[in-house]
């Protein structure tokens, strides 16, 4: 669903019959691009059976608007009345959404609804920001989104490559300041203080993280990769999925709020690893590991 189309009033029945699944993309996306890999993949079934049905995702504007704003626009989408209950799956900056809705509900309007988060997978998650998000390195957070975009389906390739364009025009016009969206996901910056330092929730958290390095392909093009992944390294300092550091999906600077995730509930790939921060959902033991902690 996406703000300008709304819900229809069938599904906004059938949301309330049981437990449903939302879905949150990141920046540069949407949900159909996001969660494309996961929708066409065998464990899907299993996913759509255990709600059945009730899977939706939310397509928020990720540039210009706080997730503080995105999960107003959605609750506003939603009948006063309404009784729901949720499950959700985040890529990215879907996760600052995810705890925004979970963690946070005093700073929403909700009028007569009520909302219930149990379970929640974030995968690629900035939970404690990335650097790329730092006006100083948009260059590198453009190069490395569209470096690994290319060995995705065209309609992802495309529909992706056009938000991040959109973003250069932006750039150019001088309206950095403006994407409080982006800003959201400054390490340190006022959003993540906030949201890092409070909150109460009674959900439970799993996260999927990779330390990527790029292997395979032709030599010349696995060097020029390499050259990348170590340039995205010096200014990460750690370990990375080439644009959110690897640790940072699964735990913050201090305690707080079910965070750090504990072992059990994390699976993190090694460099060996053909999964970066854009494929996660193309990987079939990362939707095999989804589909183990939702069907559970």
């Amino acid at each position: 669903v996406s703000p300008s189309r709304g819900l229809g009033d069938v599904y906004k029945r059938q949301l309330q019959a049981g437990r449903a699944l939302l879905l949150l993309h990141g920046t540069f996306s949407m949900g159909q691009v996001a969660f494309h890999g996961l929708s066409k993949s065998p464990e899907f079934a299993a996913i759509s059976e255990r709600y059945g049905g009730r899977i939706f995702t939310f397509n928020h504007p990720s540039l210009h608007l706080s997730p503080i704003d995105n999960v107003q626009t959605m609750v506003d989408m939603l009948p006063n009345g309404i009784d729901l209950d949720l499950d959700i799956i985040t890529h990215s900056r879907g996760a600052l959404v995810a705890r925004i809705l979970n963690e946070q509900l005093a700073r929403i309007e909700l009028g007569n609804r009520s909302l219930r988060v149990n379970r929640v997978v974030f995968v690629a998650a900035p939970l404690r920001g990335t650097v790329l998000a730092d006006g100083d390195n948009w260059i590198e957070l453009i190069d490395r989104y569209t470096n690994l975009l290319t060995n995705l389906p065209d309609n992802v390739y495309t529909l992706t490559l056009e938000a991040i364009l959109a973003l250069v025009k932006i750039i150019g016009h001088s309206g950095l300041a403006k994407l409080v969206g982006i800003n959201s996901m400054w390490p340190g910056g006022p959003f993540l203080q906030m949201l890092n330092s409070e909150g109460d929730h009674d959900a439970v958290y799993y996260s999927l993280s990779v330390d990527y390095r790029p292997e395979g392909g032709q030599m010349i093009e696995r060097l020029r990769n390499r050259g990348l992944d170590l340039a995205v390294d010096h200014i990460f300092g750690e370990g990375n999925d080439g644009v959110v550091p690897t640790a940072g999906c699964y735990s913050v600077e201090a305690p707080v709020c079910g965070l750090p995730i504990p072992e059990e509930r994390r699976r993190v790939w090694s460099r060996q690893s053909d999964i970066h921060h854009i494929n996660f959902f193309y990987n079939d033991a990362v939707n095999a590991q989804i589909a183990e902690w939702l069907t559970a």
